[in-house]
């Protein structure tokens, strides 16, 4: 618990500093592209089987993909809803 309060606590530090404020539910999408970079990298959502090389190339196709609809200049609703 110690561990996963340090780093949720230097989290929330790097996310005031980037948006230069902060909500409650500031950063409540982050924690589902998380889970679906996991997945599209072939870990299992059931345990025992995945890599951290296929978990890196999950987390880098969903920023591809968010900078892509970022740059081609959608809405920001639209952003957070893939």
């Amino acid at each position: 618990y110690v561990v996963a309060g340090l780093i949720i606590g230097v989290t929330a530090w790097l996310l005031i500093g980037r948006i230069g404020s902060i909500s409650p539910t500031a950063g409540a999408a982050y924690n589902l592209a998380s889970i679906t970079a996991v997945v599209i990298g072939g870990t299992s959502l059931f345990g025992g089987r995945g890599r951290i090389m296929g978990t890196l190339l999950g987390s880098l196709i969903v920023g591809v993909f968010s900078s892509g609809l970022s740059l081609a200049g959608f809405d920001s609703l639209w952003q957070e809803f893939t």
